[in-house]
C-alpha cells in the first residue's frame, strides 16, 4: 500500500490508511506508543487490530477525565473497572 503524503481526513482518511496497513500486516505483531487513546478511533480500527498476531498499546499520558478520550462519565468508570479487573502479565 502506498501511504499518502498528507492524510487530511478529506481526500485521505486516517482510518482508511491505517486499515489498509493493518490488512497488509495480518497475523504479525504491532506495538504502538501514543499519548492518547480514543475509543471511537479504536472502533474504526478494531477489525484490523483483531487480525494482528499481537497488539501492544503503550499510553504515555493519562487523561484527566473520560471526555478527553470520547467517553461519557459512566462509560469511563465502566472501562476503568474492566481494565482494573483484567489480569496483567508481562508476557502479553
Amino acid at each position: 500500500m502506498r501511504i499518502p503524503y498528507v492524510v487530511d481526513n478529506e481526500t485521505h482518511r486516517l482510518a482508511d490508511v491505517l486499515n489498509g496497513l493493518l490488512a497488509e500486516h495480518r497475523g504479525r505483531s504491532l506495538d504502538v506508543a501514543t499519548a492518547y487513546f480514543n475509543v471511537q478511533g479504536f472502533r474504526l480500527l478494531r477489525p484490523g487490530l483483531l487480525g494482528l498476531g499481537s497488539f501492544r498499546l503503550l499510553l504515555g499520558d493519562e487523561p484527566a477525565e473520560g471526555a478527553q478520550v470520547g467517553l461519557r462519565p459512566r462509560a469511563a468508570a465502566v472501562l476503568r473497572g474492566e481494565l482494573d479487573a483484567a489480569p496483567f502479565s508481562e508476557e502479553m
